[in-house]
């Protein structure tokens, strides 16, 4: 990925360094950006939101939140992320989001808005995850206009300080050092690096690949995660004046600059649950407790509703198991969906074994409960309970940013939004059942342990 596009970037890596060593001292934009223009825009009435699709192939999504708060919040992202790089650019990822971010507030923390952003009233960060990479931030709404500056640099004109990738990389060794003495990070790395079938995207990064970093070859993976506008969802939830808002996205987001016209994907073959049951452990001295995560691997319809009932199914059938186990038992539950396109979901539960309660007792419990499974009373507490925190996160920015992020995603008209109260309310228990055998089944698992011994025969997940 990185040749095709070192010739393209190798003029706007040398444009980059003139003009970001220079001395001079200029606001956040002392050039004049090309404005684009809103081609087309949707409003969904009764989720009160706006689609913006701008002149340069980018789609912003805007929820006005009449509410006292007065933060805006934001997120982008675009399909991609980890799933379609290389072994030696997924170093560079790792280190993207600290070098760009930290060396753009060294470079500009003399202007006039280093209080606004040392109290994080100002915040814009980039992440690269599994299947998905953007940016995330916050801003008050008296400051928005210097975020839509932020995020117009952060995309046009990043910015990649010596002294800031030394601090960094240090940084990231002493981090790994941490990492291998800590028996509980180990045991994250060992159940992803199983859950995953050891894909090298999986795999801790070793100081020796940290010293083997290039600035320049930094660069051209973020140009190249980051080139084209029409790959990306931006999405603005706060309140703020709509007419203002298209003002300021018409010029800071509809004029970012199309590098490349490659569209966004995913690399569908990076993801490989086992075939077969596997079961691995580490070995560390942990007291008398030992830590079990066990992970089923199920197909799912790729579709909203579904997602949303395996989220009721899960949560009664973890009330129903803390019902037989007791309050005190230590135990958590919880699913993840695999892959944007692929409808794929593993379901884990991960719990503490003071010696009672080993794997083989555990899938017995979980086999025993599947076979009388009366789930009424337990569906009926977990529905109320939804109801209730939505009727209570209605006015809050965060759960409108989630709900846009997530039917984005699915390709869900937004109005459907406001249906889930309803739809709640008519989950069938019967469904919920179906779902809870289905995706607690022994078909295809893992077993990952932490197990208690001396620390001198401690397990290295690399």
């Amino acid at each position: 990925m990185i040749k095709k596009y070192k010739k393209k970037y190798k003029f706007v890596v040398f444009f980059i360094s003139i003009l970001f060593c220079s001395n001079d001292k200029p606001g956040l934009i002392s050039y004049e950006i090309i404005r684009g223009k809103i081609s087309h825009q949707k409003h969904y009435p009764n989720s009160d939101i706006y689609e913006f699709h701008l002149s340069n192939g980018a789609t912003v999504f805007f929820k006005k939140i009449n509410s006292s708060s007065n933060e805006i919040l934001f997120k982008s992202f675009s399909l991609g992320g980890k799933s379609i790089l290389s072994k030696n650019e997924l170093v560079n990822a790792a280190i993207i989001p600290d070098l760009i971010n930290q060396s753009f507030y060294e470079k500009y923390n003399y202007l006039d808005i280093n209080t606004e952003l040392s109290n994080n009233l100002v915040h814009y960060t980039n992440y690269i995850d599994q299947y998905y990479h953007g940016s995330v931030g916050h801003s008050s709404k008296e400051n928005f206009k210097i975020f839509c500056e932020l995020l117009h640099l952060n995309w046009s004109k990043p910015i990649y300080d010596p002294d800031i990738f030394k601090k960094v990389i240090k940084k990231f060794e002493n981090q790994i050092i941490d990492e291998k003495s800590n028996p509980y990070k180990q045991y994250e790395i060992l159940i992803d690096r199983v859950n995953f079938s050891n894909h090298h995207s999986k795999q801790s990064i070793s100081t020796n690949s940290l010293y083997q970093l290039n600035l320049d070859d930094i660069l051209y993976t973020y140009r190249d995660l980051y080139s084209n506008p029409q790959n990306f969802s931006f999405i603005f939830v706060g309140n703020i004046d709509v007419d203002e808002f298209k003002n300021h996205i018409s010029k800071y987001i509809g004029g970012l600059p199309v590098i490349s016209k490659k569209l966004a994907k995913i690399n569908k073959g990076c993801y490989f649950f086992p075939f077969i049951p596997v079961n691995k452990s580490i070995e560390y001295e942990l007291g008398d407790t030992t830590k079990h995560t066990i992970t089923f691997y199920k197909g799912i319809d790729n579709k909203i509703d579904s997602y949303i009932d395996l989220d009721i199914a899960i949560k009664v059938f973890a009330k129903k198991m803390k019902n037989e186990l007791g309050n005190d038992f230590n135990i958590e539950f919880g699913f993840n969906t695999i892959q944007p396109i692929k409808s794929y979901t593993t379901t884990y539960i991960s719990y503490y074994d003071n010696g009672s309660y080993d794997t083989k007792k555990m899938f017995n419990l979980i086999k025993r409960l599947k076979k009388d499974l009366k789930i009424k009373k337990e569906l009926n507490q977990i529905i109320n309970s939804e109801i209730e925190k939505r009727n209570d996160s209605v006015s809050n920015n965060r759960f409108w940013l989630e709900k846009i992020n997530k039917y984005i995603i699915y390709n869900v008209n937004f109005d459907k939004i406001i249906e889930e109260k309803n739809k709640l309310n008519k989950i069938n228990s019967q469904e919920i059942k179906k779902l809870i055998t289905k995706h607690f089944s022994k078909l295809r698992y893992s077993i990952v342990s932490l197990n208690k011994k001396d620390w001198s025969n401690s397990y290295d997940a690399n």
